[in-house]
């Protein structure tokens, strides 16, 4: 049920092997260190045996059997059979548990001694999350050792959330089930969070009596899959969390000509589509009904996002095709105060779900809203939320950033800005002055910056970013969205040890997390590494231009073609265009200087060669730290050592992120050249010298795509990102290399022709040393 057969024939080729590489059931060996520690630890070995009841919920029981195998599996431990065995690890569930600190039903506690020890739980969610937590630690160990004495454990961040990598960004389908393997899921709650959020249109769920006009006809199959989904992942000790969409409609949909008053704003660029107006009792009567079903539908979800900006809970105020009075062309809501409207449709569905399932969570994301509130923070529209809500703000959206004097306002799920944001201060405290849950949406592996990579390896810089959220006031955090999503990269596990308490300090875990990976020898040189990341993105120009999702050099990388006829870019493969590949209606490559604001190109320019020169410098310390590579996948026979490929595989994702740097500089060196030899009068020496220098720059690229596609094989991650088809393949870089012969070769050298023909002179075709041809 759950093979990869399941995915479109059409996505790309890597989707088999990491999806079979994601859902695999086996545990990865971790080696052993060298020496053994002596007293104040319980050794684990094959005398020691779990001692499960047999009526514990199958929560617990799952965790006790992903243990077993991990310690047989990754740690060469495996445990004596209950009988048989002398020294028991116990679990047990003890609602009357006392721990330190706030309680939560996944709070557990452990007491480890040589010769037992107990687990026990608050609920079964506490037993599992218990059972877990030990397996971090083990793993963290790298041997079967555990410190003598007592540990009490409680999540930080609850809800901490991550997304799935195989359910893709398509709001009207569910992906079941190949989205939601077992095998998958198990990765996620071995990793630390509590669950995980998808993002499916709320109309899949519709079945009203207020306005049987929008029921959907597979409202039982779709509310039965997510029945199942919740299954599987309780089964794991997750929750699952939806972030709701709501579809526009036709101007002359059955619900309008039923009921005319209801037809509220028309959403801008969607060739007349309407949404329900909000400002309306019974629009809001009818999303309060539908929260209400979707709960004792399926009754195992954890809770709703609502967003309430620029998309996915849309109203007369989200995006409106004019805005002629108080922020909508609604006959309605254009009467109404914005954050008033808004807050009785979110309050109405917030009080309506807590009267079928009281613990779960509705909470309003305030994404986007600074386009209608009163004010950029959207702190009116926070406080006027009742406390049947939740709220969630971007940790690190409208901050402002400055690179070489100049600054723009930083976009969504930045790393270049470690946070938080003024705007999340205040919203966040806002929140707080009305008793509701603060959450953070925060990235943990893909940020906006660089798009299409598993994780950008600034650890020392994604440790910080964590830290501060768990100093903001922030209960919980939604760590991923949709780009690249749960990989199991160091970056979202460093994001699941920090979202529970206790946790090392955040240098003793970098440094253990290293030694692990990549072997003690290497671990000093590797979190050294990790710092020089750090630092360049100190420098990266991020902005929502720079970095714009599906287009530019950080989003294909070192795949970005040089473009020097626009009307004419020369031929590329399909894959660079979005939607409509055969008629290349949106290409995912820029042709113009534009993509440099806020900046500008030479402070674009200076900013992105402050980052390649640190990320250079962290590059030559990672190739420090190696051994001598044997490639992916081989290992060096050594058991104590780290399998190479591990460790090849982190070098060649810094190295692939350092040419998609380099090909960021030589894009903005070309263009700019190129412009100006479009501006300048038509001298034939002119023109023979910026032709030669965008030559150069294209032959320097050439070998900076060269160098990156030799390091596709030895990290098949790097590009991919099946949630929202986009990223870069193989295929593409090659097709690019091709592309820059063509521009060397040819193009560049005809256009010189041309301006030779024109003033009546011989052919003077470029040479390598610049001089003409005799």
């Amino acid at each position: 049920m759950n093979s990869p057969t399941m995915f479109p024939a059409s996505c790309d080729p890597r989707t088999r092997i990491i999806y079979r590489r994601l859902t695999s059931a086996r545990h990865p060996r971790i080696p052993r260190p060298p020496l053994r520690p002596m007293g104040g630890v319980a050794q684990l070995n094959g005398s020691w045996y779990l001692d499960v009841p047999a009526d514990m919920p199958e929560m617990a029981r799952v965790a006790a059997r992903d243990l077993e195998r991990f310690m047989a599996e990754g740690l060469g431990v495996k445990f004596a059979p209950r009988r048989r065995g002398r020294r028991p690890i116990t679990v047990r569930i003890d609602p009357a548990l006392k721990i330190a600190g706030p309680v939560s039903r996944r709070s557990c506690s452990w007491r480890v001694s040589a010769e037992a020890i107990h687990l026990s739980g608050i609920s079964e969610w506490g037993a599992a999350c218990g059972l877990y937590h030990l397996q971090r630690l083990l793993r963290l160990n790298r041997a079967p050792y555990l410190a003598a004495g007592r540990t009490d454990a409680a999540p930080a961040l609850e809800p901490s959330l991550t997304c799935l990598a195989f359910k893709r960004g398509h709001i009207d389908e569910l992906d079941y089930p190949a989205a939601y393997h077992e095998n998958y899921l198990v990765r996620i709650a071995r990793a630390g969070y509590t669950g995980f959020h998808i993002d499916p249109a709320f109309h899949l769920f519709y079945q009203s009596d207020i306005l049987p006009e929008l029921n959907h006809s597979q409202v039982e199959k779709n509310l039965a899959i997510l029945r199942d989904v919740a299954a599987r992942a309780r089964k794991f000790a997750l929750e699952v969390f939806l972030t709701l969409y709501i579809h526009p409609l036709a101007a002359n949909h059955p619900v309008f000509r039923r009921h005319p008053e209801l037809r509220g704003s028309e959403i801008v660029a969607a060739n007349g589509l309407r949404v329900l107006c909000a400002g309306r009792k019974t629009v809001q009567r009818f999303y309060a009904e539908q929260a209400a079903r979707l709960f004792r539908g399926a009754p195992g979800l954890g809770g709703i996002f609502l967003i309430t900006g620029c998309e996915g809970l849309v109203h007369c105020y989200t995006a409106p095709a004019s805005r002629p009075q108080n922020q909508t062309d609604c006959p309605c809501c254009r009467r109404k105060d914005p954050e008033k409207t808004v807050a009785v449709l979110v309050n109405g569905m917030a009080r309506a779900v807590k009267q079928v399932a009281p613990k779960a969570l509705v909470v309003a994301w305030s994404y986007g809203a600074f386009t209608w509130t009163k004010t950029p923070d959207a702190v009116e529209h926070v406080s006027l939320l009742s406390r049947d809500c939740a709220f969630m703000g971007n940790f690190d959206t409208g901050e402002t950033i400055r690179r070489e004097g100049l600054r723009c306002m930083s976009s969504d799920y930045s790393l270049a800005l470690v946070g938080p944001s003024r705007v999340f201060r205040r919203q966040a405290q806002a929140a707080a002055r009305h008793g509701l849950k603060i959450m953070a949406k925060v990235e943990s592996g893909c940020p906006r910056e660089i798009h299409a990579m598993p994780s950008i390896p600034a650890n020392t810089r994604w440790v910080r970013k964590y830290a501060r959220l768990l100093d903001s006031g922030a209960t919980g955090a939604m760590f991923a969205w949709q780009f690249c999503s749960f990989t199991g990269s160091l970056s979202e596990e460093l994001a699941g040890w920090m979202s529970w308490k206790p946790c090392p300090p955040t240098v003793e875990l970098l440094h253990r997390l290293a030694v692990r990976d990549f072997g003690e020898r290497n671990a000093a040189r590797v979190v050294s590494a990790w710092r020089w990341f750090d630092r360049a993105m100190d420098y990266h120009p991020y902005s929502a231009f720079t970095s714009s999702f599906r287009c530019g050099p950080f989003s294909i990388g070192f795949a970005h073609p040089l473009i020097f006829d626009p009307l004419q870019p020369g031929e590329l493969i399909p894959s660079f265009w979005l939607d409509s590949p055969g008629t290349k209606q949106r290409p995912m490559f820029i042709t113009d200087l534009a993509w440099t604001h806020p900046f500008g190109s030479d402070a674009c320019l200076k900013s992105l060669i402050k980052t390649e020169r640190a990320w250079a410098r962290g590059c030559a310390l990672l190739e420090d730290a190696s051994p001598a590579c044997l490639g992916a996948g081989r290992s060096s026979g050594n058991r104590n050592a780290p399998a190479d490929g591990q460790l090849d595989a982190h070098q060649a994702l810094a190295r692939a992120l350092l040419c998609m740097v380099r090909t960021a500089i030589h894009t903005v060196r070309f263009l700019d050249i190129r412009d100006r030899y479009f501006r300048e009068p038509s001298n034939l020496a002119l023109a023979r010298r910026r032709l030669t220098e965008m030559r150069a720059i294209a032959r320097r690229e050439l070998a900076n795509a060269e160098d990156g596609l030799r390091y596709l094989p030895r990290n098949i991650q790097i590009g991919y990102d099946y949630s929202n088809e986009a990223g870069f393949t193989e295929a593409m870089v090659r097709s690019k290399i091709e592309h820059t012969r063509w521009l060397i070769d040819w193009a560049l050298p005809c256009r010189m022709f041309y301006h030779s023909f024109a003033e009546h002179g011989r052919d003077e075709w470029i040479r390598d040393d610049g001089r003409k041809w005799r």
